[in-house]
């Protein structure tokens, strides 16, 4: 049974038992668009590219085999030569299947290979609220734990914890990302971090975080940092529940990453102690302001690979050089990317006579999807994750320009554009050539009972049911645009608007796109039924 109509001039498409009439709009080119800035053929724009030479560094630190291939670059306008944006750019002509990028999983941070200190900690939590409210009980509960983790000590991935847990992935990969802060601030050379790097790794990860965005600025593009008036400025209500359900799991998830760092502290000071040494003073700890830094990166620049191996669920990474590669949504994307020779994870105990096998080592690897031009930005679908507006908006801190894709006979493949309208108290979601089949009804039926209006039963979609849909459209659109900004807000809170008023602006785009398609409809249907 079919929710929604996509509207087509000459198509009838089957709903229930009955035809519906529909209608499709030719959508205009779509250009990707994050933070503001043009991001597909933005040559044609008048823009210089600056290349970026600690990026090519950094793919040199990795390993990568194909650093002479890809550039870093900064996207300045011509017009003042502000620098807006960075993307990932060829430097030679590629072909489709081509090898773009091999990260070896052991430069990635993996949230199946949390720190100790936070499993110790939930361990530790878990334990303190099963047992008792005595103060003796809760003594012989922590005695009991810590000889429970001398038993497990030789368990460093927690796979137990790993599968109870694999919605917590965002919590292990920041916990991971902060304790690779930790070691390097306080040059704790004898702990390996994360991924057992030594110092000539922490180099590279230390080139990484060099490389990464502003953290001020990249929690105010953020909708679960705004405040209650930046958002309602959205006029987007799923969005406001989505980033109201977000702050909540994102401070259950500060806490369990405070209360660990916490635990590490303790452990720290307590062996100085043991050791004649003291230790308080040369521990620095990340608070709540560096958590939440974490879990920004990890939200907006980790990546979700399927394991082929068939251990495990899927694993979440934060890959450097990978990460810097940005959202082109469906058929703008030139790349995808997989894990590759995974199906060896651990050689130390594989006897097998192909050698070439047992030389690969598992790693996050990008190719290319189409034939690829010099110069031309490398592009990746985020998914379901970025679509619609709202949600990649929610999840990354940008939003893309809406458009409907279309193939050569110019219908539509992928819808993924939404906005939202409420008439009569009541919520729809509609794009750019799309409209629910209950707004149909909803207004069929409203418009028959105020105006006796004939409604065929099997096509609702009349010219007046269409004509009606699209005032209302219509004065959604206007009253997107009809916002006055205040005055005196914080840079951050001041950013905070202007990326809603670009999500308003691409919610006007989409209603008003679906208008005047419904109105070319009306028009249509009337001539149709003027010949009849």
């Amino acid at each position: 049974h079919s929710t929604t109509l996509h509207l087509t001039h000459i198509k009838m498409l089957t709903f229930g038992t009955g035809i519906i009439a529909a209608f499709a709009l030719t959508a205009p080119a779509c250009h990707e668009m994050r933070d503001g800035v043009d991001k597909h053929n933005s040559q044609n724009h008048e823009h210089n590219f600056q290349n970026c030479p600690k990026f090519q560094q950094l793919c040199r630190s990795i390993g990568t085999n194909q650093q002479n291939i890809l550039q870093l670059v900064t996207t300045a306008s011509s017009r003042g030569g502000k620098c807006n944006d960075r993307g990932v750019r060829l430097t030679q002509r590629i072909h489709e299947g081509s090898e773009l990028l091999r990260i070896p999983l052991s430069k990635c941070l993996r949230d199946d290979r949390p720190p100790e200190w936070l499993d110790n900690a939930n361990a530790h939590n878990k334990k303190l609220n099963n047992s008792s409210a005595g103060a003796s009980d809760v003594v012989l509960a922590v005695a009991e734990l810590d000889q429970q983790q001398e038993q497990e000590q030789e368990q460093h991935y927690h796979e137990d914890d790993y599968e109870t847990h694999i919605d917590k992935w965002s919590t292990r990969l920041a916990a991971s990302l902060i304790d690779l802060d930790m070691n390097n601030n306080n040059n704790d050379n004898d702990n390996d971090c994360n991924n057992d790097c030594n110092n000539k790794d922490r180099e590279y990860l230390k080139l990484w975080k060099e490389l990464l965005p502003d953290p001020t600025t990249l929690r105010a593009s953020l909708p679960v940092h705004w405040s209650d008036e930046a958002l309602a400025s959205t006029q987007c209500a799923v969005l406001e529940l989505a980033s109201d359900a977000a702050f909540f799991a994102r401070a259950e998830a500060v806490n369990a990453i405070l209360d660990g760092i916490q635990t590490a502290y303790a452990n720290a000071y307590n062996k100085g102690e043991e050791e004649g040494e003291e230790g308080e003073e040369d521990i620095i700890m990340a608070g709540e302001l560096e958590v939440h830094q974490a879990l920004d990166l990890v939200q907006t620049r980790s990546c979700r690979v399927r394991r082929h191996n068939g251990v495990g669920p899927a694993l979440r990474l934060l890959a450097p050089v990978f990460d810097f590669i940005n959202h082109g949504s469906g058929l703008h994307a030139n790349a995808v990317f997989d894990l590759e020779d995974d199906d060896v994870l651990d050689l130390n105990f594989v006897i097998s006579a192909d050698v070439a096998k047992l030389e690969k080592k598992p790693s996050l690897v990008v190719r290319a999807s189409r034939d690829i031009d010099v110069g031309e930005e490398l592009l990746i679908d985020y998914g379901d994750s970025a679509r619609p507006e709202w949600k990649c908006l929610s999840s990354y801190g940008f939003v893309p320009k809406s458009c409907a894709i279309l193939d050569d006979d110019d219908d539509v493949v992928e819808d993924c554009s939404s906005a939202e309208i409420y008439m009569d108290g009541k919520r729809y979601e509609i794009g750019p050539s799309v409209v629910p089949t209950n707004l149909v009804l909803d207004v069929a039926d409203t418009l028959r009972a105020e105006t006796g209006v004939y409604i065929d039963e099997e096509n609702p979609l009349t010219a007046d049911v269409a004509l009606s849909i699209a005032k209302r459209v219509s004065d959604v659109a206007g009253d997107l645009l009809d916002f006055d900004p205040e005055e005196g807000r914080s840079p951050a809170e001041q950013q905070a608007f202007e990326v809603a008023a670009q999500f308003r602006r691409s919610q006007h785009d989409i209603l008003i796109l679906c208008a005047a398609g419904l109105r070319e409809y009306a028009h249509a249907a009337a001539q149709s039924a003027d010949a009849v």
